[in-house]
């Protein structure tokens, strides 16, 4: 499990000091987030994604989208709206 480390983001723990690890989020639910690390899955608790992620992706395939519409019903425009909001 990745958490933050009982000093806070601070000397060995601090955000950079390790470099930098691009892992997908496969699953998540209120406590954890599920994440794929060199083969395995490993959790991370939400407080570690905020403290560590400073950067994210969304990928998006054409096929998943007909008439731009996916099949949980939000539409592209919408999507991309509340994504732009991030910036």
């Amino acid at each position: 499990m990745w958490v933050v480390p009982p000093g806070g983001p601070v000397g060995p723990g601090a955000p950079g000091s390790w470099g930098g690890h691009a892992v997908p989020v496969v699953a998540y639910d209120a406590r954890t987030l599920t994440v794929i690390t060199w083969g395995q899955r490993l959790s991370m608790t939400w407080g570690f994604f905020e403290t560590y992620c400073d950067e994210a992706y969304a990928i998006l395939d054409g096929d998943w989208l007909k008439n731009n519409e996916c099949p949980a019903g939000f539409d592209l425009a919408t999507l991309e709206a509340d994504l732009g909001a991030f910036k």
